[in-house]
């Protein structure tokens, strides 16, 4: 397996972009305004999770964590389907929902799929100038938000997967941020996992004490059994962990 992060410019020069579509742990980005972490892990070559970290410039940050139907080659190949949609949309001048909504109706109107397939997706967009987050989910599991070490209880609006409906129904989650505050953003590849064997709440638990060390994403493979038992990977499992700066000083 191949560390398949890269960073790159896009063509009007002043969007920086992290992308992550196969194996890799480790840090994304450290700044004293907020600092991410990641995790992915295929059980083969192909994956079918992707994440995308999306500097949009004046303190704000577009992040979206996506999982294909299935794995590997035939997930990837889904992926594949809409890559070429985050090129064709401003996301300085787009909401979470309605961004949503535009690969929805990319990948139903896309020949090449067969049908049936899809995708979940969280997508949030932070401005640490006013310290503001929205969110919106597709079908997706609901982010952990982590605020002085415990876990807030959040009514998140969901809507549906990802090539299923044109309008998949996804809303946005307005969020205030805090100094300190972590966000945990992960597909189900984690639960679904071996050692936790679709136990929710104990992956919760896992997720939690992941985002409490220096490097989440090695404590994360760990508590999942290490690298010495891979094993437990049954499905493409991602994870990004996001926490905002303790001295970020605009946050409100």
């Amino acid at each position: 397996m191949n560390d398949q992060r890269w960073l790159d410019h896009l063509a009007d020069g002043d969007l920086l972009k992290t992308e992550i579509s196969g194996w890799y742990r480790g840090p994304i980005m450290a700044s004293p305004g907020v600092e991410i972490h990641a995790m992915c892990h295929p059980p083969d070559g192909a994956c079918g999770d992707y994440i995308g970290v999306y500097q949009l410039g004046d303190g704000r940050l577009a992040i979206v964590v996506a999982d294909a139907t299935g794995h590997g080659a035939a997930a990837s190949e889904i992926l594949g389907a809409v890559d070429a949609v985050g090129g064709e949309v401003d996301l300085r001048q787009t909401s979470p929902a309605r961004f949503l909504a535009t690969v929805s109706k990319a990948l139903m109107a896309d020949h090449r799929l067969r049908g049936g397939e899809f995708i979940t997706a969280a997508f949030m967009l932070l401005d640490l100038g006013v310290g503001f987050a929205k969110v919106a989910l597709a079908g997706h599991p609901a982010p952990l938000l982590i605020r002085q070490g415990r876990l807030v209880e959040h009514a998140w609006s969901r809507g549906a997967p990802l090539g299923v409906m044109t309008e998949p129904g996804a809303t946005d989650n307005d969020i205030r941020l805090r100094p300190g505050d972590q966000f945990i953003i992960y597909t189900d590849g984690v639960p679904d996992s071996a050692s936790i064997g679709g136990d929710w709440r104990r992956a919760t638990e896992l997720l939690r004490a992941a985002g409490a060390h220096d490097d989440p994403s090695a404590a994360l493979i760990a508590g999942l059994g290490g690298d010495a038992c891979d094993a437990w990977a049954r499905d493409d499992s991602s994870a990004l962990f996001l926490r905002i700066g303790a001295n970020q000083a605009q946050v409100g």
